[in-house]
């Protein structure tokens, strides 16, 4: 996912691995619990981490936003190819 922050800066969201994470994928948060990510939102300033908002598999109705840590996720500089 790319978002824009606090600086006006396109940001990508990754995984532990540095992989940019997608849209409807699935990650564990850190009790080892299945989420979906539908959305995320990039830090709105300085001492902010992000935000990601996803639900438990199967239970849909279940969107909440959870700190990008939750899931061992961080956002990042997009860098021009």
């Amino acid at each position: 996912m790319i978002a824009t922050d606090y600086r006006r800066k396109r940001m990508v969201l990754v995984d532990a691995q540095g992989k940019k994470v997608n849209r409807e994928a699935i990650y564990k948060d850190f009790r080892g619990t299945a989420f979906r990510v539908c959305d995320a939102r990039a830090p709105h300033k300085p001492g902010s981490v992000g935000h990601v908002e996803a639900y438990p598999l199967g239970q849909p109705k279940s969107r909440h936003e959870y700190y990008v840590s939750v899931f061992n996720m961080r956002w990042i500089e997009e860098v021009a190819a």
